[in-house]
């Protein structure tokens, strides 16, 4: 009994010692951040580092670029694999990006100790890929002092989740540039720092929604007579492990998809691009036989095919959604399109933007309500129409009458 107590008071012990211990870390990154940031901004050169591990996820590529057409900013690009990835994609997430970065024409460096950084590339700047510098194994901010930390979410901020908004990175980082005041006003519930360094500029994947679908390459399939283009987007949250979300419909759906894409093939041509790590769970439920099988389906059926890299010019060329996933709740609606979300009965808790963003959406709870939408696809019919265009203007457009990477650029200079 007394050994078990003491073990309890150790564990307390620690527990606020390290509480203590990060405070007074947090503290001392907040003054350091502070005395950087007048130096920077008084630089006449700004260099910029982006991070990226992961192609799919890379979406501050407007802001590199825009940045790239700036005299006081030289960004550059650093390739580093995240060790979170699966080990078995992390040669071909890799390839993928460094193959995209090379066609762009965008210099890159590898990147692989932390002194790579600071002896190498020696930034004023640091937009790490996602919120969690250790993500890229040496390459912790934890270890980098001399260095400014920004931060835009892969993803769009919708959600309520906590890690979401409060690790170590959301808080010492010098500007979070987030989509509007809806999601600062509930970051700043649930954030250490009560979401002091929450900026809302708009986030630069919008700058790529918001183009002209004429500047961007249709990335669909030709066919010999026009058809109705179909997005269906699958999660990867299905029940595998202990997952703290649970969007996943595709094992309810899966099969039916498959022949209502055969039905409608006259009328109907589909892409079909699953969550990155959705194949990976499915080996442990179906097997790499039947998976690979129903992949080959969507990539060698005329009517569809298989998409799993950069999706804005599909989104672009697109007609209608269906999917059952986070960001693309909010991301879809730029295309003032008619989409829809697939239920599957588990609560999704949503910030005040995400319910907002999820009130826009068709809602499909069986094969009946999507073979409806599809129907109503190919008739033009599309009741929510006036609803999701006064959404579109009130909330998505980036604020200032300005472009998110202007408002970004902005505010780094001082000139917000």
């Amino acid at each position: 009994m007394l050994e078990h107590l003491a073990k309890q008071l150790l564990a307390k012990g620690i527990y606020l010692f390290k509480a203590l211990e990060n405070r007074l870390f947090h503290k001392e990154l907040l003054k350091r951040t502070k005395a950087l940031s007048l130096l920077v901004k008084n630089k006449p050169t700004i260099k910029v580092l982006f991070v990226l591990s992961n192609l799919s996820k890379w979406k501050t590529e407007a802001l590199y670029c825009a940045m790239k057409e700036h005299p006081r900013f030289e960004p550059v690009i650093g390739v580093a694999l995240g060790v979170v990835d699966y080990p078995t994609y992390e040669a071909k997430n890799l390839i993928e990006l460094i193959s995209y970065l090379n066609n762009k024409g965008y210099p890159f460096t590898e990147l692989r100790l932390t002194a790579d950084i600071q002896e190498r590339v020696q930034p004023d700047i640091v937009f790490y890929q996602q919120a969690d510098g250790g993500i890229y194994d040496c390459l912790n901010f934890n270890h980098m002092h001399d260095m400014l930390f920004c931060y835009i979410s892969y993803g769009v901020s919708n959600g309520k989740a906590v890690y979401a908004y409060n690790n170590i990175y959301h808080n010492i980082c010098w500007y979070w540039f987030v989509e509007n005041q809806l999601v600062i006003d509930y970051a700043k519930k649930v954030m250490s720092n009560h979401g002091h360094n929450l900026v809302a500029t708009g986030i630069p994947m919008v700058d790529e929604l918001l183009m002209k679908k004429e500047s961007m390459m249709n990335p669909w399939k030709s066919q010999s007579v026009s058809k109705k283009k179909i997005i269906w987007a699958p999660h990867h949250t299905i029940g595998i492990g202990k997952e703290e979300i649970h969007y996943g419909t595709f094992l309810e759906v899966a099969d039916g998809m498959t022949a209502l894409a055969k039905k409608y093939r006259n009328e109907t041509q589909w892409a079909f691009k699953p969550h990155p790590s959705l194949k990976q769970k499915l080996y442990y439920i179906w097997g790499e036989e039947r998976t690979n099988a129903y992949w080959a389906f969507w990539s060698d059926m005329g009517n569809c095919q298989l998409e799993d890299g950069k999706y804005i010019p599909l989104f672009k060329h697109s007609d209608a959604m269906i999917h059952d996933c986070g960001s693309f709740t909010t991301e879809y609606l730029y295309m003032r399109k008619p989409c829809m979300y697939l239920v599957n009965g588990k609560d999704h808790p949503t910030n005040e933007f995400g319910k907002r963003c999820y009130e826009q959406y068709y809602q499909g709870y069986n094969l009946n309500d999507i073979e409806l939408f599809i129907q109503n696809i190919i008739q033009g019919v599309d009741p929510m129409k006036e609803q999701r265009e006064q959404f579109f203007q009130e909330y998505l457009l980036p604020p200032n009458g300005k472009t998110a990477c202007k408002n970004i650029i902005d505010m780094i200079l001082g000139d917000i």
